[in-house]
Formats: C-alpha cells, sequence, structure tokens
C-alpha cells in the first residue's frame, strides 16, 4: 500500500523535482525517512541510516557504483538491513534490473570480499554490532517515479527464484503541490507485501495454536527482547497487557489505553502504534494468539482489544512479574 509524507523537497535552498537522478538522490539524503519500512526501532535509534554514496563493487572485468547504501531497521528480525538503492528518474528499461541484480549477486563474490567487509563495518560503526547480521544478504531496490511494465515483469521474474529475505523491491516515488505544501508519496510495489502504514508485510492473520507451555515461553522472548531493544516501547505494552491482568473480560478501547498511559507519564499520542504495530510483527505470535480486537471503519484502527480466552490473563500476569 502506499502512503504520503508532507516534508520539503527544496535542495540548496531551491525547490525540485525529481527529473534528475541526483535530485532523487539529494532528496532521499536530506530526507532518509522516506525509505522507512517501521515506525519501531530501538530507543535512541532511527529505522534509516545513510552509509554512503558511489561504493566501488568488482563487477566481471569492471568496477561498478552504487547510488545508495543504507541501512534499514526491520522490527521482525530485530536488526537493521543493508540495502543497496539503484535510482532512475522513469525505470522503462529491463536493464535497470540487470544492473541492481549484479550489484546484489556481486557483493557476494569472493572478489569482493574486502568491498563487503568494509560495508558491514561501516555499518556496525552506525549503529553497534548486536544490530547487524553479518552473515544476512545484502538487499537490493529500484527507485523511481514510475516504472514501465516490462521492468517490472522482470523484477517478478527475479523474485520467483529467491527468498522472501532476498527478493528486490520496487520503490515508487515522486514529488507533488497540493494546497502550498509539498507532499511525496511513497509506494513498495513490487517485492513485499506492504502494510497501509508502508510497513512491511504484516502477520495479523497468522494465529499460531502453541501448547500452553510452548506459549508462555515465547512471550517471555517477545517481551523480554522488546524490554531489551525498546524500553520505552515495552512501559506501553505493559501497561496494555496489565488491563487484561486486572480483569481478563475487559475491552480496552484505544482512548482508555492513551489515557492509561498519560497517567504513567508515557506517550500517549501515538495512536497506540507501539500496541497496534507490534502485534502484526513476525514474532509477535504469542500476543496474537491471546489476544483479539475489532476495527473502526476509519481507516482500520484498532479498537476493543479483548482476550480470547481468560486463561491467558494468568500466563501474562506470570510473565510481567518475571520481567
Amino acid at each position: 500500500m502506499a502512503y504520503l509524507m508532507r516534508t520539503s523537497s527544496s535542495f540548496l535552498g531551491e525547490n525540485i523535482d525529481f527529473e534528475r537522478e541526483s535530485y532523487l538522490e539529494g532528496f532521499i539524503f536530506g530526507n532518509p525517512l522516506v525509505l522507512a519500512v517501521s515506525q519501531d526501532s530501538p530507543e535512541g535509534l532511527v529505522p534509516v541510516y545513510i552509509i554512503g554514496r558511489q561504493d566501488m563493487l568488482r563487477l566481471k572485468l569492471r568496477s561498478g557504483i552504487t547510488d545508495l547504501t543504507c541501512l534499514i531497521w526491520d522490527p521482525n528480525i530485530n536488526k537493521y538491513e543493508i540495502w543497496i538503492f539503484e535510482l532512475k528518474v522513469y525505470s522503462n528499461s529491463t536493464d535497470n534490473v540487470k544492473q541492481l541484480t549484479s550489484y546484489i549477486d556481486a557483493v557476494e563474490k569472493d572478489i569482493n570480499n574486502e568491498y563487503r567487509a568494509d560495508l558491514i563495518q561501516r555499518a556496525k560503526n552506525m549503529v553497534g554490532e548486536k544490530f547487524i547480521n553479518p552473515k544476512a544478504k545484502i538487499r537490493g531496490a529500484l527507485c523511481a517515479q514510475s516504472f514501465s511494465d516490462e521492468v517490472l515483469h522482470d523484477i517478478l521474474e527475479e523474485n520467483s527464484n529467491r527468498n522472501e529475505e532476498e527478493k528486490i523491491v520496487a520503490v515508487k516515488i515522486f514529488r507533488f503541490p497540493a494546497d502550498n505544501e509539498n507532499f511525496i508519496f511513497v509506494e513498495r510495489i513490487v517485492g513485499e507485501e506492504k502494510s497501509t502504514t508502508g510497513g512491511p508485510r504484516n502477520y495479523y492473520a497468522d494465529i499460531p495454536h502453541w501448547e500452553l507451555p510452548k506459549l508462555e515461553k515465547e512471550l517471555y522472548k517477545l517481551l523480554k527482547n522488546r524490554k531489551i531493544n525498546n524500553p520505552g516501547r515495552f512501559e506501553q505494552l505493559k501497561v496494555f497487557l496489565q488491563f487484561f491482568v486486572d480483569d481478563p473480560s475487559c475491552r480496552v478501547s484505544q482512548q482508555e489505553l492513551r489515557e492509561k498511559w498519560e497517567e504513567k507519564g508515557l506517550p500517549g499520542k501515538d495512536q497506540g502504534m507501539s500496541v497496534s504495530q507490534f502485534l502484526g510483527y513476525k514474532n509477535s505470535g504469542s500476543l496474537r494468539q491471546m489476544l483479539t480486537w475489532t476495527f473502526t471503519a476509519y481507516m482500520d484502527i484498532k479498537e476493543d482489544y479483548r482476550l480470547r480466552d481468560s486463561k491467558y490473563s494468568e500466563i501474562i500476569s506470570k510473565i510481567l512479574n518475571k520481567l
């Protein structure tokens, strides 16, 4: 799904369009969060870091220059992924896909070990070793204002031979003015199914059916990681879960949740994203097994959270006390 950003599209004091690759590149360098796939990240960190530009790597008998290399936070793995972006004004040639795949494939070759090691070290220097998996595949994305059918077809064909974690993504990004303001339209149209917030594919419909010992173990692991990686969001989640410890039959509304957060001195203006977004992450299956909710008619906002079974209240209480 697409989303909008209201932001400045000025470059060196002048309003610009994206009719040059250098303008698009300059805009992304100045506004890296347009590439973010999640609002969630460890406390004190941001979802996107720009590593650099024009990184050299060897492609057969010649050298190649990447347009943009960056780190993008993936909340499903609690790590930053390294991405190579190929930028085009308009992507109308299948050569664009070949160019991107040549970079992604080349960085895995032995001849580029030095380049890859340097890239990973620069990533670690930015966010710390615990948030980088040095063995993870480097991802690739083609970014343009529009894509021809041939290009999209080639990306789909390419992705049919790639694992879910290695698929190429096509990112559509362009600027348009409205009511004397600038809006940036961003849409990931190929490669990964996206949520309505523009985030990564969600797992709301993936409801596990674990036995209680397994469920308890998974919930403890989930909440422990949340506490370590994002203490602020953990405190919000703890307040939310305490509702069901105090009253297993309760229904928790967004308004009640925000009021309770503010009462506890926690941020209350995130529209409940620290809970609702978290429920859609791949590793949050234990909470999805325990909780259900309804949607409001407007923008599918979650309301009336409740337990699927009152017995889950005891498990939640036990884990919160343990933490």
